[in-house]
């Protein structure tokens, strides 16, 4: 089993957070878990190199199945993950607003579940995904993925957005962020923010702050499983746990 968080090198830093790498492998298909996942912050690319997972909608029990390589929109939603028998995956996880800035789409437009990489990226990423599956170590999988993205990121010829920088002040310090101040510091109206950040991030910001907010509170609890809630809640600035 493998579940390593790796960093980018240096000329990538500015793009992405960090790269996932998951790989997993059970006695038997039947044995696999269904995983559930909480909402969180996050847009990436997954490159799905053994197995592909299914998501299981956990309210109408929809089920959809990856593709081999995926964006994931916004997740605002608990949803559920279900496991082949041999599972890896290699993810790269985006600074906020990157994402767009690579493949100028709205980020709304994918939505919360899977959306095929390879009908906005074409053939290259789909290249990538069979030289990642022939690949011999993780640290080849990791100099395919970043060869990649160098290549792509030098196509793209947009700076860094206001709005950008807002998600990013946001992921870093939710409880305190002030969306008048941040709008005022970025030089956007109320209505300017919330139409590009939509556009950038996939969700407004107000429901993003509350995403970041949730999503650090339960890492929080994860690391301190001893501490009591109201405690977490009192901590990351909620009025009622």
């Amino acid at each position: 089993m493998n579940f390593s968080y790796l960093a980018p090198s240096p000329p990538l830093r500015g793009v992405v957070r960090d790269y996932l790498i998951a790989h997993f492998r059970f006695d038997q298909e039947d044995h696999a878990p269904l995983k559930p996942y909480a909402a969180k912050p996050e847009q990436g690319i997954s490159f799905f190199v053994r197995g592909r997972p299914s998501m299981v909608n956990s309210l109408t029990g929809e089920v959809q199945q990856a593709p081999p390589v995926s964006f994931s929109g916004q997740q605002v939603t608990r949803c559920d993950v279900r496991l082949g028998r041999e599972f890896l995956m290699f993810r790269v996880h985006f600074q906020p607003g990157a994402l767009f800035r690579v493949v100028n789409i709205p980020l709304y437009e994918f939505g919360a579940g899977y959306f095929d990489a390879e009908l906005a990226l074409g053939g290259e990423v789909r290249d990538v995904s069979e030289q990642l599956a022939a690949a011999r170590s993780y640290a080849e999988m990791v100099a395919l993925v970043e060869a990649y993205l160098v290549r792509s990121v030098r196509r793209v010829n947009r700076d860094v957005h206001p709005a950008d920088r807002v998600a990013s002040h946001l992921t870093a310090d939710p409880v305190h962020a002030s969306l008048d101040w941040l709008g005022r510091q970025a030089c956007l109206s109320g209505r300017q923010l919330n139409r590009t950040f939509t556009e950038r991030i996939g969700v407004g910001p107000k429901l993003y702050s509350r995403l970041v907010r949730f999503h650090h509170a339960y890492l929080f609890k994860a690391a301190h499983p001893t501490i009591a809630w109201p405690t977490i809640a009192i901590e990351f600035g909620y009025a009622d746990y």
